[in-house]
């Protein structure tokens, strides 16, 4: 699981582009990705999120296959986010990432302080795992680890409960024993008493 690059574009202002959005800002990690591949990766990347963000398709929230990766992309207004991960990055936690993005750059006007997205530096970052940003998914991974926690008890109960009832068979079998013992010994010292 990997977020590679994560992109925020917006309507384009000036009216000399020919492009419908100009991009805001962007963060990507291709560390993992072989150095000979590296350059070929980030313009596939770059000419696919600029295709996407300049598609007039009016759906809100959609997510395109490309080769190895999964482009994630939020329309809100003029506003399009893209996030590109790998096929088993949850859909979900990442379109949590996409709405933080928008609700950033709608908070700050579009003028970022310092000129960065904090949030687009901490999806690359900090999301890489996706229980940080899906709350959802971390209550459930609380769930299975208490219910395996709750498994585990039982299954010990239950061994307990087997390893009482053996004793009490045992505890049972060493007093039928005992008794006979007791027995024997005394008809034995009545045979030694007697001579």
């Amino acid at each position: 699981m990997k977020i590679y690059a994560v992109y925020l574009f917006r309507k384009s202002i000036s009216q000399e582009s020919n492009e419908a959005s100009e991009m805001v800002d962007s963060a990507k990690d291709f560390s993992d990705v072989g150095f000979f591949y590296k350059k070929s990766v980030n313009e596939i990347c770059d000419f696919t999120v600029k295709q996407l963000a300049n598609s007039l398709n009016p759906i809100k929230q959609v997510t395109t296959e490309k080769n190895e990766f999964l482009f994630h992309v939020l329309r809100k207004d003029d506003v399009c986010s893209i996030l590109i991960a790998t096929k088993d990055y949850p859909s979900r936690a990442a379109y949590a990432i996409l709405r933080e993005i928008q609700n950033e750059y709608f908070i700050y006007n579009g003028s970022y302080p310092g000129g960065k997205s904090k949030s687009i530096a901490k999806a690359i970052t900090v999301y890489q795992n996706p229980l940080h940003v899906d709350r959802l998914a971390q209550i459930q991974k609380n769930l299975d680890d208490t219910r395996e926690i709750m498994i585990l008890n039982m299954e010990k109960a239950i061994g307990r409960e087997k390893s009482l009832e053996e004793l009490c068979e045992k505890s049972q079998e060493i007093s039928n024993q005992s008794k006979i013992f007791v027995r024997q010994s005394k008809d034995l010292n009545r045979c030694c008493s007697r001579v």
